[in-house]
């Protein structure tokens, strides 16, 4: 799959190789060799490749400890195992030469997972294998060999070419342009001197590379089917639309299969919305016990910044919610209320308030004023209400009641404290790191 790129470098050779000399005529043959190199990078570390790239350095293996210290019965210890093939040796002057990364396009990626209790017992085993698909090369590297065949004692820069046939000798190397995918996953697990194994594979669609269906198959014998599609895989408008906008990897249908009965259904539609020329989420659809579709998720609107600003979900009151700072964070949520109510509670200079609340130095006290209007204005309603520490943390949450609650952070900004509304502690942190 082509990443975009992050380097594009051009580097260009020549040097002179000389051939032995011919002792009985006096002459002696030599190469100016020119060659033209692109290195290329990208932000994955498997997209472009060729022999002169960086070698993946990892682990092999690492162990990762899970500690419970108020139950060590509780404590669990895993091990995981990585590819890490070594990089293949090169020849001082193979830079330029092919390599083909088929041996070690997988490094990094997880390949078995050992789990133990804490009697260092195995109680599962996971197992991965992938594949490299969808190889591609792009010849761009080129080495040129030009022949010259001059007296035995004259310098080679000084060399005058003689004409004949093959002189030139070109050759063009390619980069390589590959995708690694999961292919199958097998667990075993061990229950009370049970053996339980369950394995997985996976497919995908051969023209966008991303996860189409997978197929498990449990230790009872009965599979399970998920199947997954996207944007590409329909005609309207909307999903054509998020094709354009390179939204090809997120899901819009989710289904769960089992003994050929749907189990589990989700599909997300899209939208662009208003002015904006961002396209979210417009609902979110389950199946009922008939299996006909129901709508359980409605998003009525967004703002300018792309954050929902009223939803409706399935069985619950809607919910409204006012965002501050420059459109980064939460600053309210009205539950049982619509936008048009929240307007009209905030009075005639509604919009100035509202534009005023996503000031990006909103200060709290702006926030507070405004929420208590809407708290006395909508009786109805529960409001709940955030200010914040931009790029530190919530500063205080108020809930329908009035009652506030405060966190305070350290010199590190890592929370230390929560406090009540009278400032009384409720929760310490504290923070230890062994040396």
């Amino acid at each position: 799959m082509i990443h975009p790129l992050n380097l594009f470098q051009k580097k260009t050779y020549l040097d002179l190789v000389g051939g032995p000399p011919d002792v009985t005529n006096g002459i002696r043959s030599a190469l100016e060799r020119s060659s033209t190199y692109y290195h290329i990078s990208s932000s994955n570390k498997n997209t472009f490749h060729d022999v002169y790239s960086s070698n993946y350095i990892g682990y092999s293996k690492v162990l990762v400890k899970e500690q419970n210290l108020s139950d060590e019965s509780q404590s669990y210890l895993s091990e995981v195992n990585f590819v890490n093939e070594a990089p293949v040796a090169k020849a001082v002057d193979s830079k330029f030469l092919v390599d083909v990364p088929m041996k070690y396009a997988t490094n990094g990626r997880v390949k078995k997972k050992v789990f133990f209790n804490n009697l260092l017992d195995t109680v599962r085993v996971e197992e991965f294998t992938y594949s490299v698909n969808n190889m591609n090369s792009y010849p761009i590297n080129i080495l040129l060999d030009r022949k010259f065949i001059g007296a035995l004692n004259t310098n080679f820069c000084g060399q005058v070419a003689l004409v004949r046939d093959k002189q030139f000798y070109i050759v063009v190397y390619p980069y390589y342009n590959f995708n690694v995918q999961l292919i199958s996953k097998s667990t075993q697990d061990y229950l009370h001197g049970i053996l339980l194994i369950q394995s997985e594979v996976f497919e995908y669609y051969p023209s966008n590379y991303l996860l189409s269906k997978s197929r498990k198959t449990l230790s009872n014998g009965l599979e399970e089917i998920t199947e997954i599609k996207y944007a590409g895989n329909y005609t309207g408008a909307n999903e054509q639309l998020m094709v354009l906008n390179n939204m090809i990897g997120i899901p819009i249908e989710q289904k769960k299969i089992s003994n050929n009965i749907i189990k589990q259904y989700l599909k997300t539609e899209f939208a662009p919305f208003g002015n904006f020329s961002e396209i979210n989420p417009s609902s979110i659809y389950d199946v009922d016990k008939d299996l006909s579709l129901r709508l359980i998720v409605d998003f009525v609107n967004y703002d300018q910044y792309g954050n929902p600003v009223e939803v409706r979900e399935l069985k619950k009151p809607s919910a409204v919610y006012l965002w501050g700072y420059g459109g980064q964070y939460p600053i309210a949520k009205i539950e049982n209320a619509s936008y048009a109510e929240v307007v009209m509670a905030l009075g005639s200079t509604s919009g100035a308030i509202l534009n005023g609340l996503n000031a990006s130095n909103v200060s709290d006290a702006t926030i507070n004023t405004h929420m208590k209007t809407l708290r006395d204005n909508l009786v109805n309603s529960m409001v709940t209400s955030y200010t914040y520490s931009p790029l530190t943390g919530m500063k205080s949450m108020t809930d329908p009641r009035g009652q506030t609650e405060y966190y305070e952070y350290d010199g590190f900004q890592r929370l230390k404290e929560v406090l009540d509304f009278e400032r009384n502690v409720l929760t310490d942190y504290q923070y230890h790191y062994k040396p």
